[in-house]
C-alpha cells in the first residue's frame, strides 16, 4: 500500500502483529497484511481520518474523520465491524464557515476524540468545548449499537451534501463543567470512570454521577496522558513526564 503524499494521522498493530490497520489524509481506514505488505480492506470516510482506535477483541474500530469546504467544516466518529466493513455514525458535527455565521470568530464545536473502555465494550466520543457549550462525552454500547437496525449504517459514512449535526439517540450523555475549557483527549478507564487532558491539567470523572473525582495539574500544556494496568498511577506528559498516585493525586514521580 502506497501512502506517499497522504499524511499518516495514526496506525495501530493487531495483537498478533499480522495486520496494519492505518487512518490517514488520503480519506481511507486501510487494513494491511503486513506480512504481504497487501491491502487487504479500505474502508471510505468523508474527509481526512484524523484518529483511530481499535477494540479490544480487534472485532470493532473507532474514527474520527474531518472534511472541510468552502461553506463548512464537519467532524465526525464512527464504529466500523471490520468482519463486515460496515459502519455506524455516532456523532457528527457540522459548523458553518464564518460567513454563514455572522461574522463571528468563536470556535466551532468539534469532535475531539474516540476511544473504546479497556473491556472493548463501550465506545467513548468527546466534543469540544465553545464559548457557549460545555465539552461533552458521550458513550455507547458497542454490541447494541453493531446489533441495531435502526440509524445510519454508512457505506461511505455520510455525504457532503448532509448538512445537519446530529448524534445517535441510543447513548449517554455527560457535560463537563465549562470552568474547566475543552476535554482534548478522552480516556476511559472502566465503564463508569474515564480520564480527560484538559489543557495542564488531567481529571479522574464518575460517569455515573458526572462528578469530578481528582485532579492532576501538570503546571504546563499536556501532551498525553495514561492510567496504569492496574489503575492505580496516572501519568501524564508535558514539558515533563509525571507520575501521580490515581486515589490521592499526590505527584510521585517526575521525569526530565
Amino acid at each position: 500500500q502506497d501512502f506517499r503524499g497522504f499524511r499518516i494521522n495514526a496506525a495501530s498493530f493487531s495483537a498478533d502483529g499480522t495486520l496494519l490497520l492505518v487512518a490517514s489524509d488520503d480519506e481511507q481506514l486501510t487494513i494491511i497484511d503486513v506480512e504481504n505488505r497487501k491491502r487487504i480492506r479500505r474502508l471510505d470516510h468523508d474527509g481526512y481520518v484524523t484518529q483511530l482506535a481499535l477494540s479490544s477483541d480487534e472485532r470493532f474500530a473507532l474514527t474520527v474523520s474531518e472534511r472541510v469546504t468552502e461553506s463548512a467544516v464537519r467532524t465526525a466518529a464512527t464504529l466500523w465491524d471490520l468482519r463486515s466493513g460496515e459502519g455506524q455514525l455516532l456523532d457528527k458535527i457540522v459548523n458553518r464557515r464564518d460567513a454563514d455565521r455572522g461574522g463571528s470568530r468563536t470556535a466551532p464545536q468539534r469532535i475531539t476524540s474516540a476511544s473504546f473502555d479497556p473491556s472493548g465494550r463501550i465506545a467513548v466520543v468527546s466534543r469540544a468545548a465553545t464559548d457557549d457549550q460545555p465539552a461533552v462525552v458521550r458513550t455507547w454500547e458497542v454490541d447494541r449499537v453493531a446489533d441495531a437496525a435502526q440509524g445510519p449504517a454508512v457505506a461511505g459514512v455520510g455525504s457532503t451534501s448532509d448538512p445537519g449535526s446530529g448524534t445517535r439517540s441510543d447513548g449517554q450523555s455527560y457535560e463537563l463543567p465549562p470552568i474547566l475549557g475543552t476535554a482534548e483527549v478522552v480516556l476511559p478507564i472502566d465503564d463508569q470512570s474515564l480520564l480527560t487532558m484538559n489543557r495542564n491539567a488531567a481529571f479522574r470523572w464518575d460517569l455515573s454521577t458526572s462528578e469530578l473525582i481528582k485532579s492532576y495539574r501538570a503546571h504546563a500544556d499536556l501532551t498525553e496522558a495514561s492510567f496504569s494496568f492496574d489503575g492505580k498511577y496516572v501519568a501524564t506528559g508535558s514539558r515533563s513526564v509525571k507520575i501521580w498516585n490515581a486515589a490521592t493525586g499526590e505527584s510521585l514521580a517526575k521525569l526530565e
